[in-house]
């Protein structure tokens, strides 16, 4: 980074960053090691102050970024039928790719008006382009694969009036308005040995019914091809598709308030209406399916793109008293309300759910929060605890989703649903305790209860979900550190000791909660769909010079190498898949100022 005046009036700043990473899960089949990263990002930024009264900022920024992607390691085979040790080794017939490239800018001109209000405008543009190439069979061959692209366009502005600070009421209004482009395409492709290494397979299994003796597993594709061709697949090469663009305008007038009610007593109010449309222009072409199902959108019959649009409204106030015991403590109480537009499903959704939603939409979310806390801040004690109640209505749940888990393979589907209703509950709490002046404990605690209050339908099968915790959301986070700064006089710097434990209890990672998976064709269970609890341990030791010309630390995180699960699913094949967290890294940060 470097920042440079460029005259009395006007200053320049550069940053830019270099980052690559080695990967750290073999691919046997390429030898290449995935979870690799290699990114370069960088921003620039332009302030003009020509006066006391008025400032204006101009920043660019990037980044460009490719991996070779750790998409999760199979346990089972394809369908899930059969056991495959967890060794943090894959096979892949290729190694899953993702490249990104990003661009943006914002300007924000602001004006100190000579009455104390001060006008702010804030412009921003960004684009994205994506492309992702993934082999989703889990395979040593050419099965299937996906490959998408996807780029958004972005532009936003805000206009705010901003009140003199004076007592006893401050406040800021404003408009905002947001236009995005979406565009995607995305294939789902069926592979050189599709035919002969995955109908071939189903045949050997007896998946297909009564076949031809000819129709194994390797077989040839003269062989499994009619087969393929009589259960509704498309010839190797084809494709299973959707593609299009979705529209999103946004605009919003807001307006917040504080007032002092007394010395001690500050009362806050705010709200914001929100309107919300969409568009959509998309195609979802299914045909090459076969029993998977995927549905095929239409227009009197006749494959063509479905176009749809929706609009939502929203108007959402907060309230806020916020009481100042002492010059350190102060305790408040907070209602805020708060929402989420619907949208389109466009992935690969079912025929049976396509036809029953022929629009493809979901409804917005919509969430109500009651809070109340206390802070004390002073010169050797922090603390912020909140206990904090929400009820979310209509809650938008992304679920790859086992429709029929009877079924071999199973009949699966993408797509986002409304949750009737869901609650959490908990409490936070953040602290950090001077000992010494040279020795500091921080620690944090969270308490979480997140349930879905009424779900029906939304679990495997269409079962209900009502009374399932939320995934990803564990009971109990936990973390404590120290830090130690020791004077080094004969090297004119000091020493920085550094140490941190965190824990996280279990965390169902689907709607179902399940603790265990079951393999289809082999005796007995194994653990599947939780992440056990997980404690990790970091730590660092540096040196900082007195001038603070440079700093240079030594580092390890999950120093105990626990490998614990954080997050198993089943694919579309019924592939159950883990990723196991990283494992010990260690490595140097050298800070030079000049």
């Amino acid at each position: 980074m470097v920042n440079i005046p460029l005259s009395e009036t006007v200053s320049f700043r550069a940053q830019a960053m270099k980052k690559e990473r080695d990967g750290y899960i073999r691919n046997t089949i390429t030898g290449n090691d995935l979870g690799s990263v290699d990114k370069f990002a960088y921003r620039a930024q332009l302030r003009w102050m020509p006066n006391d009264n008025f400032e204006a900022n101009l920043s660019i920024d990037g980044l460009n970024a490719t991996s070779l992607l750790f998409n999760g390691e199979p346990i089972t085979d394809i369908l899930g039928l059969f056991p495959r040790p967890l060794d943090r080794q894959v096979a892949f017939w290729r190694d899953p790719h993702e490249s990104r490239d990003l661009i943006g800018s914002a300007l924000t001109l602001e004006y100190k008006t000579a009455s104390g209000l001060t006008l702010k405008s804030l412009t921003g543009w960004r684009n994205t382009q994506a492309h992702f190439i993934n082999t989703t069979d889990y395979s040593p061959t050419n099965l299937v694969s996906v490959d998408y692209t996807e780029e958004y366009d972005q532009l936003s502005q805000e206009f705010q009036i901003i009140s003199a600070d004076t007592k006893p009421l401050t406040w800021v209004a404003g408009v905002y308005l947001y236009r995005q482009n979406s565009d995607t395409n995305r294939d789902v492709i069926f592979g050189t040995r599709f035919n002969e290494d995955f109908i071939g397979y189903l045949c050997s299994l007896g998946a297909l019914g009564p076949v031809p003796p000819t129709c194994f597993s390797g077989a040839s594709d003269a062989a499994t091809a009619p087969i393929a061709a009589a259960v509704g697949f498309g010839p190797e090469g084809s494709k299973v598709f959707n593609r299009g663009t979705v529209k999103t305008e946004s605009y919003a007038i807001f307006a917040t308030a504080n007032y002092n009610l007394s010395e001690r007593l500050l009362l806050g109010l705010g709200g914001r209406y929100s309107v919300v449309d969409k568009s959509v222009n998309w195609l979802l072409d299914g045909r090459n399916s076969g029993f998977f199902g995927i549905g095929t959108t239409r227009v009197g019959g006749v494959v063509a793109p479905l176009v749809n649009d929706r609009s939502d409204t929203s108007f959402t106030p907060t309230l806020s008293l916020t009481y100042k015991v002492n010059n350190a403590t102060s305790v408040y109480g907070r209602y805020a309300t708060g929402f989420k537009s619907g949208g389109f499903n466009l992935d690969y959704i079912n025929a049976n759910e396509l036809a029953a939603n022929s629009g493809l939409e979901f409804d917005k979310e919509t969430v109500a929060t009651y809070e109340v806390g206390i802070k004390t801040l002073t010169p050797r004690f922090n603390l912020s605890a909140a206990l904090f109640y929400s009820e979310f209505s209509d809650y938008q749940v992304n679920q790859f989703i086992v429709l029929d888990p009877t079924r071999n393979p199973p009949l699966t589907s993408i797509r986002i649903t409304n949750a009737a209703s869901v609650v959490t509950k908990g409490l936070e709490i953040e602290a950090s305790y001077k000992v010494t002046p040279n020795f500091r404990l921080q620690g944090s605690l969270g308490l979480l209860d997140a349930k879905f209050d009424s779900f029906p339908g939304g679990a495997t099968g269409g079962t209900s979900a009502s009374g399932k915790t939320l995934p990803n959301a564990p009971e109990v986070s936990v973390t404590l550190g120290g830090q130690y700064n020791h004077q080094l006089p004969a090297l004119n710097g000091k020493l920085v000791v550094r140490a941190d434990v965190s824990h996280v209890s279990e965390i169902f990672q689907n709607v179902d909660n399940v603790r265990t998976g079951r393999y289809g064709a082999a005796a007995g269970t194994f653990a599947f769909g939780v992440a056990d609890a997980n404690t990790a341990i970091n730590a660092s030791l540096g040196f900082l010079p007195n001038n603070d010309r440079f700093s240079i630390f030594l580092w390890g995180r999950n120093l105990d190498d626990s490998n614990g699960v954080y997050l198993d699913f089943q694919d579309f094949f019924g592939t159950k898949v883990r990723f196991p967290g990283v494992g010990r890294t260690y490595g140097a940060d050298l800070v030079i100022k000049f």
